[in-house]
């Protein structure tokens, strides 16, 4: 009887812990994460994981870049009436088309987007980043992993096409969790300028990422903390996470995707583009970066990253005269 006895309590002391660690996750991971305090400070050094350290510099001078271009501010509501906030640099000259670009995890537009910004602007491209919800200065409480994100990404895509004209070229550009929510708005009535799709090292679904990260980063029992942090996500955050995948979006998405991923990823694993890839039923292109961890493609290889990119919006950009028949690339 004595054993059953001490059984049970610890068995209570092991729920009763992983409530706690199933608590301290959803706070970390769920709730809303502040703007950087330090974000309008040139030389203030730009947050980052140990794998990125040896591109510390790319990504100070892609702080500056970003800090000293002339940005403006917009605001606009998602479908759920949470309030988002953006930023919009225009290009010298008329710009050749739109890039929307969603940030990643706890991220925002000078800590994921900083090394390539100039690139893009360079090329004549008006280029739109938000803050995407819970993050920075847009409203919401809850980071849901691409669930609603993606349709505050269609909202974005409808103003861009509201303000700029339906024959201005639009391409969705994500990295991280961003290339989630923009493979997950692909199933969304989009615009039809927007014309293709750049997805740098997403995952397939906020599930499969969390059951990673657990497993592979935190080294803790998936059973029962994620099936915890689901029933919390669900009830306090209200979103599933099974809710919704990048797979199921890639079996009706319609438009030009190009997928890439660092094969040093240790993060968000190369499987899972691979699996998106595999899901995706249009016109498709993947590049595997060897040696590039988590989101340093672009700066392992950057020649070759730089050209595939501008192959596929240059060959997706495509004029249209007055009658809306394409008439070739630009």
């Amino acid at each position: 009887m004595k054993w059953l006895i001490v059984l049970a309590v610890l068995t209570l002391l092991v729920l009763i812990l992983c409530l706690a660690l199933t608590l301290v996750l959803f706070k970390k991971t769920v709730c809303r994460y502040p703007a950087d305090p330090a974000g309008e400070d040139e030389e203030a050094p730009v947050a980052m994981a140990k794998s990125w350290e040896p591109y510390r510099e790319a990504f100070q001078q892609g702080k500056r870049w970003y800090l000293r271009a002339e940005r403006e501010r917009v605001e606009i509501q998602s479908t759920d009436g949470t309030p988002l906030v953006g930023r919009i640099i225009r290009p010298e000259g008329e710009p050749v088309g739109c890039l929307l670009l969603m940030h990643g995890f706890h991220g925002n537009p000078y800590h994921d987007f900083g090394p390539i910004l100039s690139f893009y602007h360079d090329r004549g491209y008006l280029l739109l980043i938000p803050d995407e919800r819970a993050h920075g200065e847009s409203g919401g409480k809850y980071i849901t992993y691409g669930i609603r994100e993606r349709w505050d990404c269609l909202c974005w895509c409808r103003y861009l096409t509201e303000r700029f004209g339906a024959d201005m070229p639009v391409f969705l550009d994500g990295i991280s969790m961003g290339a989630a929510i923009v493979l997950m708005a692909s199933s969304l009535p989009l615009p039809e300028n927007v014309r293709g799709i750049i997805a740098d090292c997403g995952y397939t679904s906020p599930y499969e990422i969390m059951r990673h990260v657990l497993k592979h980063r935190l080294r803790l029992p998936v059973f029962p903390i994620l099936g915890l942090a689901a029933i919390l996500c669900r009830l306090v955050a209200g979103f599933g996470l099974k809710e919704y995948s990048t797979l199921e979006a890639m079996k009706t998405n319609t438009r030009p995707v190009l997928f890439v991923h660092g094969l040093a990823d240790d993060f968000v694993p190369s499987y899972m583009t691979e699996e998106n890839y595999q899901a995706c039923r249009a016109e498709k292109q993947v590049m595997y970066v060897e040696g590039a961890g988590h989101g340093l493609s672009y700066l392992v290889e950057r020649r070759e990253c730089e050209a595939r990119l501008l192959e596929f919006l240059e060959r997706y950009t495509m004029r249209r005269d007055k009658t809306g028949v394409d008439n070739g690339s630009i």
